[in-house]
């Protein structure tokens, strides 16, 4: 039996720099199927990586590369714990975000957003009145675009809860 080690790169970038919109453009024009994650343990940095397959007999070569743009995380009062939406409405267990993970047509589009200057959050929503009543909770990544500051539009899926048990898997997990 062989083994074959794997090979890796790290490289860190400012997105706001010309190699970071560089970067970006490269995600976005090449199909590389480059993926993001960012952990709570990580302070939240977004991080892009990519695996490029070796010729039969060479190693595999991973690509991490780090950038300074940090996920903004939801006030602490609304996650981690039992939130009310509404006066009459049900309190909801929002659990607390740990990691998030993007990729393939999600990762060109969150590449398109980070070059036009949008910032990055996790939204945590107790839901409405009527959802509340079943428990449910969801956890979702979005942006705020420069030109609506107020506004965020949401990239991938949501994750959805029960009383705090993950029933549908999204981009964020708890």
């Amino acid at each position: 039996m062989t083994t074959v080690e794997s090979t890796f790169t790290v490289q860190a970038l400012e997105l706001a720099s010309k190699d970071g919109q560089k970067f970006l453009r490269r995600i976005i024009s090449k199909d590389e199927n480059w993926s993001a994650s960012a952990y709570a343990s990580d302070n939240w940095q977004l991080t892009f990586t990519r695996t490029i397959k070796g010729e039969h007999g060479e190693p595999d070569r991973h690509v991490e590369v780090l950038t300074d743009c940090r996920i903004g995380q939801p006030a602490e009062r609304r996650i981690g714990c039992e939130v009310q939406s509404f006066h009459d409405s049900k309190p909801v267990y929002v659990p607390r975000p740990r990691r998030l993970f993007v990729d393939n047509s999600d990762c060109t589009a969150l590449a398109v957003l980070l070059l036009r200057g949008s910032r990055l959050r996790v939204e945590a929503s107790p839901g409405s009145t009527s959802s509340s009543y079943v428990g449910l909770a969801w956890l979702s990544l979005e942006a705020t675009l420069p030109e609506a500051p107020y506004s965020g539009l949401q990239i991938g899926g949501s994750t959805m809860f029960v009383e705090g048990r993950q029933i549908v898997s999204g981009i964020v997990d708890a």
